[in-house]
């Protein structure tokens, strides 16, 4: 249970993190590198953070059991709530599609992202592979014509890099670390409670629910 209960915990951290870096871009409209990453993170993030609220929600109404299925628990609104994040004001295919053109429309679009991740350093061999391969992909994507085949792929790798740089600039070690293991050393997965052993678990959790 506490795999699963930490790995939650990383899971909201991660989306609240970069909510709050896409709110910044929009704090500074007059920065053209705030806002070439305000629009290219905005499809991302909308993407994958809506695409997991599902799990997420099953997953915690799992975890708190009948009390959190039955309608005198918020939950159970709450989890019926979370696909309508994925249809209102743009599905996952249109989100998907708008971040090609982003891409497509400029070139500043991956030079924005490369100065982001960039902030983050070389602290973490896991991260430094998986930033350099995104970018080389992203680079490689100019003049050619947008691949909507792996559009949703791309916005995936876009917002797990954004969410561990972050991580790793602004968050303690056991929370970046165990970030970077479970969703940037292997694919995130289809289910919560995948945390590495070691992970610092209690840690985490203290961090998430302070007394």
């Amino acid at each position: 249970m506490q795999n699963v209960l930490a790995d939650l915990a990383l899971e909201s951290e991660a989306a609240t993190v970069l909510a709050m870096r896409l709110a910044r871009c929009f704090d500074h409209p007059d920065n053209p590198a705030e806002a070439m990453l305000a629009r290219i993170l905005t499809p991302a993030g909308k993407y994958w953070v809506c695409k997991r609220g599902p799990a997420f929600g099953a997953e915690a109404m799992e975890v708190i059991g009948g009390s959190g299925y039955v309608e005198e628990s918020p939950l159970a609104r709450m989890y019926r709530d979370f696909p309508v994040n994925s249809i209102w004001e743009g599905s996952g295919n249109i989100m998907c599609l708008d971040l090609l053109r982003a891409f497509g429309k400029s070139p500043a679009a991956g030079d924005a992202l490369a100065a982001e991740l960039a902030l983050a350093g070389d602290v973490d061999r896991a991260f430094s592979d998986y930033r350099a391969a995104l970018l080389a992909d992203v680079r490689a994507m100019a003049g050619q014509a947008p691949d909507a085949f792996g559009a949703r792929v791309l916005a995936e790798r876009i917002v797990l890099a954004l969410q561990a740089a972050l991580l790793l600039r602004h968050a303690p070690a056991y929370v970046s670390a165990a970030f970077v293991a479970s969703r940037i050393a292997c694919a995130p997965g289809g289910a919560f409670g995948r945390l590495p052993a070691g992970t610092d678990c209690d840690a985490i959790l203290a961090r998430a629910l302070p007394a």
